[in-house]
């Protein structure tokens, strides 16, 4: 079986379920509260490891009763979490998520341990399981100095890198020069684009700067409206799918399994994009970030998901 190198943030989420989000000055009282793991990179580790993906994680955590839980869970999920780095002096990543009755939601974050990886401890600990995957994927909730060193073991190493953009501010798309594939959503692209982007002609435009950089793939999430493939001689519009929507904290993550499952697969982008859409589309209805990660099974069953 293929491997899958996952590459990213790993988190407490503390969720707070509310009506709506408190105005400036005002206290609101949450309907339930509860912690689940989270994190843009445990978040896609968990749900490859569920589509059937032989999944290697690295990500860093503190030496705490958190660190010690998120682990305990990672391995509970049968992802391989060998190489993580486990800081003494830091603490655990922390995500503060207001979940609003539509779905919609506003996060606050601690990053710990997230942002205390230094190239260091990519070369040390993770480039061996670059070395080892047949794909990597990373989000940029970690450090940047660490983002850009997994960036340069990959191309040492002549890996193929598939990097979700976010977040990407402090970030340039000169930064992801000749790279496998790159996904940002509208907000990212803008970021690292450095001027607004707001129609689809604009992200076509701007996707297409990003392959004069090298970068092979360019694939861009729009929310509500799907997402879209920029590559050297063609686009492609993949729709979303109409479901009811109770969470949407970890669809991003969870598209970027999906895409991942079908790149490994030998799928095309067409066929992995809807792939990923369809994942994405299964989370949102449950609440969650990792603990809405669809299995196989979700996926065979998925017409039954959709209004």
């Amino acid at each position: 079986m293929k491997k899958l190198c996952v590459i990213g943030a790993v988190n407490m989420d503390i969720i707070l379920e509310v009506d709506a989000s408190p105005l400036q000055g005002e206290t609101t009282v949450a309907n339930s509260t509860h912690k689940a793991l989270g994190g843009k990179g445990s978040n896609a580790a968990i749900a490859t490891k569920r589509l059937g993906l032989d999944t290697h994680f690295y990500g860093c955590v503190g030496n705490d009763e958190n660190g010690n839980e998120l682990r305990e869970n990672l391995e509970n999920e049968g992802i391989d979490i060998s190489s993580m780095t486990i800081f003494d002096e830091v603490s655990t990543g922390t995500a503060y998520i207001i979940l609003e009755k539509d779905g919609n939601n506003r996060i606050i974050a601690a990053p710990g341990g997230n942002q205390a990886i230094t190239e260091k401890e990519i070369r040390e600990n993770c480039a061996p399981l670059i070395e080892e995957a047949d794909l990597v994927f990373m989000n940029l909730e970690i450090s940047q100095e660490a983002a850009k060193a997994v960036l340069e073991v990959c191309k040492e190493k002549d890996k193929k890198i598939v990097v979700d953009a976010g977040p990407a501010k402090g970030w340039s798309a000169e930064d992801f020069k000749d790279i496998y594939m790159i996904s940002p959503n509208e907000q990212e692209l803008s970021d690292l684009m450095h001027y607004e982007i707001k129609t689809r002609d604009e992200v076509i435009e701007a996707g297409k700067k990003l392959l004069d950089l090298g970068i092979e793939h360019v694939i861009v999430k729009l929310g509500e409206k799907g997402s879209i493939y920029i590559g050297q001689d063609d686009i492609y519009d993949q729709k979303k799918y109409d479901v009811d929507v109770k969470d949407t904290t970890a669809a991003g993550d969870i598209y970027m399994a999906g895409l991942c499952k079908g790149l490994l697969e030998e799928q095309t982008i067409p066929e992995s994009m809807d792939l990923a859409s369809k994942v994405a589309a299964i989370s949102v209805t449950r609440l969650g970030a990792s603990p809405s990660a669809p299995t196989l099974a979700d996926l065979d069953n998925f017409d039954s998901f959709l209004k």
